[in-house]
């Protein structure tokens, strides 16, 4: 079975041409790149996605697509830029409207709340922040990621820093 691994990223094509990853990556691996930018719609809080069109945004635009592109893939990898301890604006409003990936119920986890998955499957996620951070910066952006990845119901997840884009390597 090949490895199918969904990169969400907010860089110009350029930038994500220097990403490497790794040759510890198989040639059977196959990547989906799904950019963030131009930015999509901001998530409207409408709960449509839970109810009115189960696990797909209601809003129509490349934003809905993201959240299928998510059940064919067993590993995300999220690239961002940091900024105040946290995704881009790009990279959050697609994850934000990503939330039709769970359904609203809510159970207690490692001692966190954290939604039921609509999908029961594996999923192991790693965040690549970029760009120049204060300590405090990156323990927030940490703790917000394994938050994320935890109520994703990531089997495991990994979060790492790097100064610019170009020094981005995954192995």
């Amino acid at each position: 079975m090949r490895d199918k691994i969904l990169v969400l990223h907010d860089l110009d094509d350029e930038s994500l041409k220097e990403i490497s990853f790794g040759e510890e990556l198989s040639e059977e691996t196959e990547f989906t790149f799904f950019a963030a930018l131009p930015k999509v719609a901001p998530c409207r809080g409408c709960f449509g996605c839970w109810v009115l069109t189960p696990g797909k945004c209601v809003i129509n635009d490349r934003g809905a697509s993201f959240t299928a592109e998510m059940r064919m893939h067993e590993e995300l990898i999220i690239v961002s830029e940091l900024i105040l301890g946290g995704y881009s604006p790009a990279i959050k409003a697609v994850l934000d409207r990503s939330i039709g990936y769970l359904i609203p119920f809510i159970h207690t986890k490692d001692g966190k709340s954290v939604h039921n998955q609509r999908i029961k499957k594996d999923i192991y996620v790693t965040a690549a922040f970029y760009g120049e951070a204060s300590p405090q910066e990156t323990a927030l952006a940490e703790r917000l990621f394994s938050a994320n990845a935890l109520n994703l119901g990531a089997r495991s997840f990994k979060s790492l820093f790097f100064p610019s884009p170009k020094e981005i390597i995954f192995s």
